[in-house]
Parts: C-alpha cells; structure tokens; sequence
C-alpha cells in the first residue's frame, strides 16, 4: 500500500501517467481522422463508379431508340404512293420488313388524320380495326412533324396495355390526306426495358427510367413502379430530382427520409432520364465496418494500456522508452514498420494502413496539381497571342500579370511590372485617376468603359485606349483581382473627330461664314485631332512686292513665333512655310536645328520648342498659290503616311473655303457699287427713323407688294419683318443707333404687305436724312438663294448616306466625285478614281456595240437605265442596276452626268437558283414535272407544223425500292443518277428525258416518220436501265418497265392524256414480268 501511495506522488509515475493519456487520446483522434477520410474517398468512388454505370446504361438505351426510330424512318419513306392508297399493298410492305417485329413487340400500324388504323402487324384477323382518339393538340404534332419521334407512354390502341409509340410520317402524295407509321413497344412484354435490374444488379439499388414533362415513371427495377405518375412533388424528393433532368450525381433523401446517392444521365431520343438511387448506408457499409474495428482495437488497446500501467509504474520507464523508439522509428522513416503479433503490433499495422492512404492521397493532389499547371500554362498562352493589352491587378492596385501585348506597349518585361502599382510608372494625377476608375469598378460589380490618352513605347504620338475594367469573383462571389483590358481605338477616333470637323467646315462654306473663322475653325480643329501638332494657315499678299506671307490662323503656337511669321518674304530658304510658297511643293524640314533654313528663323523655333514643321501649298482653281497650310512638331521627326494624308484632306477643305470666301466677297463688292444708286438700282432700299418708314425707292414698293410708295410711309417696320426675325433685327437697330459695329449684311426674312414672307439680305446704315438721323436699309430677295442652299445641303446629305453608289463625271466622263456607297460597292477609294473615267470598272463582259448603245440612247435621251457587269477593285464581277442621268445648263449643254447603281449580285444569284431549281430535278439535273409538260406542249406543236410524230414514254425503275431498303438512300440516289445519265445518252439531242418523281421518268421523242422509229430508241432506254451500277464495292441492278404512246392521234388529246396513256402502258408492262417496253392500246382508256 505504501509503495502505490508513493507512486501516487512519483515524477516518474505522473509523466508514465500523462503520456499513456497523450498515447490513448492520439489514436482515437488518428482513427477519427482515418475514418473521415476514408468516408470521403468512398463517397466519391461511388458517385463516379454510379455515375458512370447510370451514363452507360442511359446510352445503351437512347441507342436502341435511336435504332428504332431510324429503323422506322427508313421503312416510312420507303412506302410508296401507291402502296399508301393499296392496303393490301401495304400491309404487304410492312410484312416484308423482318424487323419490324423485332425490334417493336407490339407490332406496327399505319393510321389517317382522322386516327383510323388502316393496317398492322402482326393483323388483326376478325377483328374491327380500332380507331384511335387524336385530339387537336395531337393532330398539330403529327402534322408538324418531318422524322420519327417518340410518344409519350400510354395504353396501346391494340391491346389495351402500357406502350411506347414511335411515330414517324409516311411521304405525302399530292394534296392526299397524311398518313403516318406508328411501332409499339409493349412495356410489360419482351422490350429492352425489361431487365433494368439485370443491368445494375447491386441488391439494394434500384433504376427508374422517368418522362418528365409527363411525371411518368416508365420502366424501373421495381415492376409494381412502371408506369405509374409520379406522386405530388415533395413526397418523394428523390423521384422529384429524377424528374427535373439535373443530370449528375446528388445526395437526396427519399420517401422515408433515408438518404441515397441519386444519379441521372439524360436519354435524349425520348427526353427521358435515368435514375440510379443507392442508399448511403449501403455505400458506407465498408468504412462503417472498418470504424467498427478501429473502435474495438482503440478500446483494446485502452484496456491493454490501463491493466499494463502497473507494468510499466513497476519496471519504471522501460516500457515508456521502448514505445518512443517504436513512435521516433515512424517518424524517421517512410518504410512501414515491422509490426509483432501482440497488440501493439495490431496498432502499428492500422498506422502504417492509415499512412499509405495519406501518402496516395497527396499523390494524387499531386497529379491535380500538375493538371491545374498545365491548364494555366495554356491560358497564359492564349492570353499572350490576343491583340488587346490585359492586365490583372489585386485589390491593393498592384499588377498581377501582364500579356505579350502590354509589355510591348509600354516596352515594360511582366518582371518589372508584378508587385508595382500605377504610381511606379504614372504622373500623380493619371495614377490617382486610374485609381478612382478601379474603386469604381469594384464597387459596381459590372464591367467598366473609359478611353484614356497614354504615351506608348510603339508610337511617338499618344494613343488613345479603350480600357474595360471588371472584378473577378471566387465562388463565394468575394472579389478576388481585377482584370483590365486595353484597344487601340486611336485612328478609329481620329477619323470620327476628322468627319466632325469636316462638315462643321463644310457648314460654314455653305452659310458664307466668314473667312477668319472657316481658317481658324480648321486651325482649331487640327489641333484638337492632334494634341502635339501646332499649325498656323497664311495667305500669300500678291500685291505686295516682294509677294509676302500673311497669318490668318494658328493654334498651338507661342505669340511671339506667329508674329515673327506673320510677314515672311515668299522665298526659297527662308523657312518651309516660305518655301512651299515658292516652290508650289509640300515642303519637309524632319529637324529644325539641322535645317537650311535662316539662323533667325531656327533660333526663333528653338524658342518656341519646335523641332520640326511641314508646309503645304494651296491652290486656286487656277492652281496658282495663294497660300500655306504649315504643321509644327515638338519632335524633331518626319510624317508617315496617315500624317501626310490628313495634312493634304484638311489643305482641301481650307482651299474650298477661300474659293468660297473670295466668290462672296466679289459678290459682295458687286452688290455695294448697285446699293449706291438708290432710285435707279432695282435693290429696293428703304430709310426708317425710329422704326417708322420714311422712304421706298421703287424697287421696295414692288417687294413688299405696295400700289404705290404711300402704302409704305408710315409703316412700322415691324409690320414688315417675319415674327421670327423680329429680335433681330431689333438688336441691329439699336447697335446702329449706338454706332456699334455690324456685319455687312445678313439675312432675315420680311413680310410683304399681303402677308406673305420671303428670304432677304439686308445691310443697314445710319444716316442723316432730311436733317434727322434715320436708318438706311438695302433689301435684296434671296428666297431663291436660300432655297437653293437648302437644297444643296438635303442633296449633300443624301449623296453621302445613300445606300446607292453614286458618281458624278464631267461631260467628258472623267470622275469628279464618288459617295460612300460607291466605295462600299466597287472597292474604291475615293481618291482611286478622281479624274479617272469609269471604264476601269469595266467587267470585259460587254461588247463594245453594248456601250455604243447605251452612250447612243444617254447623248439622245439625256437618261439611260439597265443591268450591266462591271468589276470590283479586288477583280471580282458584280452585277448592278445602273441609271445615268445628263445634268445640263440653262442653254441645253451638258455639264454633268450622275450615275446611281445598286449592286444586284445576290438578286440575280438567287433568281438563277430559284429558277434552276423550278425546272430541274435536284438529284439528277434532269428536267422535273412543270419542264417535261411545258416541252411536251412545244413538241405536240411543232408537230402539227412540222407533219411529223412524236412518242411519249413513261419510264418506272423495276427492283429500285429493293435497292433503296437493302443498300440504303446513298445507294438508290447514286442508282438514279447513274441510270439517269445512261439513259439520257442512249436518247438523242433532240429528245426530252425528265424524272416525273421518285424511281418515275418520262421521255418526250420528237421528229419520228414512223411510230417504229421509236423503238431502237426504247431499246436503248431497256439496255442503259439493265446496266448494273458500282457502289461502295457492290453492284447494284436494276430494271425499267416502258410504256409508249404517240401524237398526233385520230382524237383530239392533251399532254396529260399523253402522259395517262404511257403510264397505264407502263403498268401493264409490271404486269408482264417488267423489263420490257408495252405500247399504249389509248382507244380502251377512260378519259
């Protein structure tokens, strides 16, 4: 008793004590963890292993509807008209398909749109053929449909028990009611969904083939289960899952609330599933029995370890110490340790059981590891071929990864770029913009749109990007990275801000705006397509001697640099702008500092930060220089193309505006020498004081519709200005009366003394009139102008967005303009064909009288229309619908033509086809039906011209339905194309060979003395159809049964009586053993 009271207080005995606890709790644990592993492992083996068993099974079963339904396809089709409207025939036909009764146990039948069952398989004999019950909902279906299909499950029309109908439609004849073929399959009798349990043969699992819009269950390992309707959703959740066709493999609870390991596949012939349901108690039986034997050895070895205590407390720690040389040899080695016959040896064994698992387990993480590697080394590829830069960033704005793209872009390696943020290769401002963006995107959860301006590494100039931001989420929809994606839309933007400004331009011209701002609109707007180009427009003073440069526009430019411009000598040598004046040439200086140019002008550019300048010249219609459109660059560089090409575009439009601009002003100077005699000008002038008038010249009296000068007097000039105007011209007499500058003239409207209104031009002056200030008032009508205008703007508009092409040609037919469509239609540029003469668009496929022609009826008329071929830039011939129009003058001449066309290739394409296709036999290329009796009529009246005969044959394919079932529909075309080309070769050029319609042919013999003329010709039609015919390895034989008849005879007779003679002759030549030729006794037929 002492000696256990002192182990009681003994260091040795409480250490021996706490580590048999640690012992005894880590196996416990160990065997917990062992288990649950294990349970996962099983867990996942089944599903896949019942997965797999259930897609099998699911696709043997849809392959043996597939069968079936092909089966039934290929036996409807290969009816034939007269076989549907013969029962006897018919039932005949479905006899003689052997499989039928195979593959359908319940037999087959065919049955009309009123649900009549005209025959069936096997027959029913003394019996009244039942009718079914079609309701208007079947009927739809049936009417719809082009193949075999499965029907729902119902109880079968012959029989009265549970059945599968596969319905597939028989070939409709003419406008004869459709019939169908209907194969059943008994589901209680001999079918392939009888042995579902043979097929899974666990004993506790179980198969349910289910219909899920009907919520029927088909067929199932349970027979009392076949078809019975599912019960109310939610009394058994697991058939529920079944029903819904989530295919995969699931945990469900069933009726009774067990749980079960349910797997559905889909069967797609049928719109079926099928479901495998194993109870989980089954599927972890092993691992329960496994537990159950951990559990008992954990617990003998608790019990071995308590009774020995006293063991190890007597011989101190020896035990203790063999048992940590037993657990150091397990952590030091992966050999599984040598385990003896007693219990810890039992306990080893289970560790080193337990340890193979774990270490297969990381084997196989392994090995997804290393799929997962590969996949990601694929989508790295990918990303680095695609045209866009993509980035990804974390949440913190640090860069992820970058593609081949975006390094190249900001000629930046993916190395220097991971782990560093917007601020390490932005400004302050463009980091904390870019920045504000990702917040943006991140919050919103949906995919963002900026275009933002960046330098690039591959161009001197900025690019404009448009970037797309989105943030990417893991499963649990938490934002994981943002992913950034980056388009160069830099010349996409360019050419929309150049049409901008072109028609802004363009608008201007057309309201005569004024020259200082048309030069200065198109100076601004240059500057706003390219941030980093400065320009300056000069007009050339030619009265000047020397013949100097005058500023008139700039933008981008230091002050001082354009006043030292502003003035320039028109010479060689002084600076590019000087020299393309001179010269008449676009003149390039790539860099300033090396230029030859005047050292006064190089050090004037340095001070401005210029490196560069290119000048080009413009020109008057009498192509003499009247002034310089000059570009300045910041880079020393030169212009490539695209420069050189909008350089030249905005050079035109500031040449059209000074044409435009110095017409009005000649109109203008013009119209001031006339305003200055007032009474004898016909301008009608008018003189107002304080808005009352007090003079009209005579001119005014007729403008506004006065008898004479008194209906004017006194008038308010309110009384004779539009509504619209009246703020107007209010404010131009007050800035007259307060001697404020205005323009010279401006248009407004007036309003004659009848009330009726009309475009003016009006220029006011202040004046002393009979000792009093008044206002001078010049009026000219413009309504004519103002229409004009108005027209020449719609016609503009139109010209550019009409679908039409359209171009314009001097009179002698050189090209001045073309619209958009035009270069659509033809391939052209615009700048292609200027001054060229429409024929390089001819296709070669006229002759040169068709173009006389047309050029004859265009001088003449004025207007020519019609379809012509010509060539696109590419060589490709197109086909258009052209109308040319002469535009003449006042005297007659002929100033212009315009050409309007539509391209009309596909049109006339398809009116080719549909045209083919409406006489000739697709398969064949024979003439069909409608052909054949339009040539028979032509040939029936030459015959009555010419005195001569004619035959008509009616030819039928004996054995060909044989062909088509045994061998297939490849091999009964390749028969009937075959035939069809020896028999058109065995007749002469001047005879008509058609097939009327399936194995059917008709020939039309003209040109006959004698009706035995015919018969060498039949002969050959005999011998060419007997000829066998090669497929696939095999020979394929034929026959052809003939009859015959001939026009003219002693009565009057049709082409359709023609073609009932021949065809009756033809069946009476089946009936004499075909293969052979039978002339029509006509005189016996009915009419």
């Amino acid at each position: 008793m002492r000696s256990v009271l002192g182990l009681k207080h003994s260091v040795k005995a409480r250490v021996t004590l706490v580590t048999l606890l640690v012992l005894v709790v880590g196996l416990w644990v160990l065997a917990g963890y062992a288990t649950s592993l294990l349970r996962r492992d099983i867990e996942q083996r089944a599903s896949v292993a019942q997965n797999t068993s259930v897609v099998l099974l699911a696709n043997q079963i849809n392959e043996q509807l597939i069968i079936r339904l092909q089966t039934l396809d290929a036996v409807a089709k290969g009816i034939t008209a007269e076989q549907q409207f013969e029962p006897a025939l018919l039932q005949a036909a479905l006899q003689e398909r052997a499989l039928l009764p195979t593959l359908f146990n319940g037999g087959a039948l065919v049955f009309d749109e009123d649900g009549a069952v005209l025959v069936s398989i096997p027959t029913q004999a003394g019996r009244q053929a039942p009718r079914l019950a079609l309701t208007p909902a079947n009927k739809t279906v049936l009417n719809q449909l082009t193949r075999a299909v499965v029907a729902p499950p119902s109880l079968g029309p012959l029989r009265q028990v549970p059945v599968l109908s596969l319905v597939a439609p028989l070939p409709t004849v003419g406008a004869s009611p459709k019939r169908w073929l209907a194969g059943i399959i008994e589901l209680r009798g001999n079918s392939f969904l009888d042995h579902l349990g043979a097929l899974f043969p666990e004993r506790t699992s179980s198969l349910m083939v289910v219909a899920g819009e009907q919520r029927v269950i088909v067929a199932a390992t349970d027979p009392l289960r076949a078809m019975t309707r599912s019960p109310t959703t939610g009394v058994e959740p697991d058939v529920d899952a079944a029903m819904t066709g989530a295919t995969g493999t699931h945990i469900v609870a069933s009726a009774k609330g067990v749980p079960v390991l349910l797997s559905v596949a889909a069967i797609p012939a049928a719109n079926w599933h099928l479901a495998g349901r194993l109870p989980l108690s089954e599927v972890f039986g092993p691992i329960e029995q496994v537990q159950q034997q951990l559990l008992l050895v954990a617990a003998l070895l608790t019990l071995i370890t308590g009774g020995a205590t006293w063991w190890y407390l007597r011989r101190q720690f020896k035990p203790l110490v063999a048992a940590a040389d037993t657990l150091a040899q397990l952590s030091n080695t992966e050999k599984p340790t040598q385990a003896k016959g007693d219990e810890v040896g039992l306990l080893m064994a289970r560790i080193n059981q337990l340890l193979a698992q774990i270490r297969e387990r990381e084997r196989e993480l392994d090995v997804q590891t290393d799929e997962l590697t590969q996949i990601n080394q694929q989508l790295q590829a990918i990303l680095q071929h695609v045209p866009q830069l993509v980035w990804l960033k974390d949440l913190q704005g640090r860069y992820i990864t970058c593609n081949a793209r975006f390094e190249a872009f900001f000629d930046l390696p993916v190395a220097s770029v991971q782990g560093r943020s917007d601020d390490d290769f932005f400004s302050p401002e463009q980091a904390q913009l870019y920045r504000e963006d990702d917040q943006i995107c991140l919050q919103s959860r949906t995919m963002m749109t900026t275009q933002r301006w960046l330098a690039s590494a591959e161009s001197a100039h900025e690019v404009l990007l448009e970037v797309n931001k989105i943030a990417l989420h893991d499963a649990q929809g938490r934002v994981q990275a943002l992913l950034g994606i980056g388009q160069d839309i830099t010349e996409r933007w360019r050419l929309s801000q150049f049409g901008q400004l072109r028609s802004k331009v363009l608008e201007l011209v057309v309201q005569d705006g004024a020259l200082p701002l048309l030069l200065q609109t198109l100076a601004d707007g240059l500057h706003g397509l390219r941030a980093d180009w400065s320009c300056a427009l000069f007009l050339v003073q030619a009265e000047s001697e020397p013949a100097r440069l005058r500023v008139m526009a700039s933008a981008g430019l230091d002050e001082d640099f354009v006043h030292a411009l502003d003035g320039l000598v028109v010479s060689d040598g002084i600076c590019s702008c000087a020299t393309a004046a001179s010269s008449g040439k676009r003149v390039v200086v790539s860099d300033l500092a090396k230029s030859e140019t005047t050292k006064d002008y190089r050090e004037r550019a340095q001070r401005a930060g210029l490196g560069a300048s290119w000048s080009q010249p413009l020109f008057d219609v009498q192509c003499k220089v009247i002034g310089v459109f000059s570009v300045y660059q910041k880079a020393a560089l030169a212009p490539d193309v695209s420069d050189v090409d909008l350089l030249v575009q905005l050079t035109r439009l500031a040449e059209i505006a000074l044409e435009r601009a110095h017409a009005g002003e000649r109109l203008r100077a013009s119209e001031s020498s006339f305003r200055a005699l007032t009474e004898n000008t016909p301008e009608a002038v008018v003189v107002h004081r304080l808005g009352t008038v007090v003079y009209a010249n005579p001119a005014a009296v007729q403008l506004f519709g006065a008898n004479s000068i008194t209906d004017l007097l006194s008038k308010s000039t309110t009384d004779l200005v539009a509504p619209e105007f009246q703020s107007q011209q209010a404010a131009r007499m007050r800035a007259l009366q307060c001697g404020d500058a205005l323009t010279a003239t401006e248009e407004s409207r007036f309003v004659r003394l009848d009330g009726s209104a009309f475009d003016v031009e009006v220029q006011g002056t202040a004046i002393v009139f009979d000792g009093q200030p008044a206002i001078h008032v010049s009026i000219r009508d413009v309504t004519q102008r103002a229409q004009t205008r108005r027209q020449l703007q719609l016609a503009a508009s139109v010209f550019e967005h009409a679908l039409e092409g359209i171009l314009i040609t001097t009179a002698s037919g050189n090209i001045v303009d073309v619209n958009a469509a035009f270069t659509r239609i033809t391939g052209y540029e615009r700048r292609d064909v200027l001054g060229k003469n429409p024929r390089l668009l001819q296709s070669g496929r006229h002759d040169a009288l068709f173009y006389q022609s047309m050029w004859g009826d265009l001088l003449r008329d004025g207007v020519w229309s019609g379809e012509l071929s010509n060539r696109r830039k590419d060589g490709q011939v197109y086909t258009q619908m052209l109308h040319v129009s002469a535009v003449r003058d006042k005297q007659g001449a002929v100033l212009h033509y315009v050409g309007l066309f539509a391209d009309i290739t596909a049109r006339k394409d398809q009116e080719e086809r549909l045209n083919y296709l409406a006489h000739f036999d697709s398969l064949t290329g024979l003439p069909n039906r409608a052909l054949h009796a339009d040539r028979l009529r032509q040939a029936m009246a030459n015959v009555m011209r010419r005195q001569k005969k004619l035959g008509v044959a009616f030819v039928d394919l004996d054995g060909f339905k044989t062909v088509n079932d045994e061998s297939g529909h490849d091999a009964g075309d390749q028969v009937l194309i075959t035939v069809a080309n020896r028999m058109r070769q065995a007749l002469r050029e001047v005879d008509t060979l058609s097939r009327i319609g399936g194995d059917e042919f008709a020939a039309i013999i003209v040109d006959l003395d004698y009706e035995s003329d015919c018969d060498p010709l039949l002969h050959r039609l005999l011998i060419a159809a007997n000829e066998p015919v090669l497929f696939n390895g095999q020979q394929l034989q034929v026959s052809a049964s003939v009859g015959v008849t001939f026009y003219p005879q002693h009565e009057d007779t049709s082409p359709d009586q023609l073609m009932r003679q021949a065809d009756q002759a033809m069946y009476q030549a089946k009936r004499k053993g075909k293969n052979r030729m039978q002339v029509s006794g006509f005189a016996d037929l009915p009419e």
